[in-house]
């Protein structure tokens, strides 16, 4: 019920203006990421729980959540 209140508030937060505009964007998108293969991401390259903590834990607190996703204070009370 919490998870799903949560969702529905932030949907609603970032519904699109021009439902046209967003569906052609969303198709932009799409057609992006057919060919999109990411950063090569080196084999000798290990994540481990300190490294991914001493990122969370630098993150700048106090800032507004945008439409690319939720703010560093979301990531750490999940952490």
């Amino acid at each position: 019920m919490i998870a799903n209140n949560f969702a529905g508030y932030f949907s609603g937060i970032y519904a699109p203006n021009i439902d046209q505009r967003a569906a052609a964007l969303y198709n932009e998108y799409l057609v992006r990421r057919e060919n999109y293969f990411g950063y090569p991401f080196p084999s000798d390259s290990i994540f481990d729980t300190e490294i991914v903590s001493k990122v969370m834990l630098d993150l700048n607190c106090g800032k507004a959540p945008d439409i690319n996703g939720p703010t560093a204070e979301h990531l750490l009370q999940s952490f």
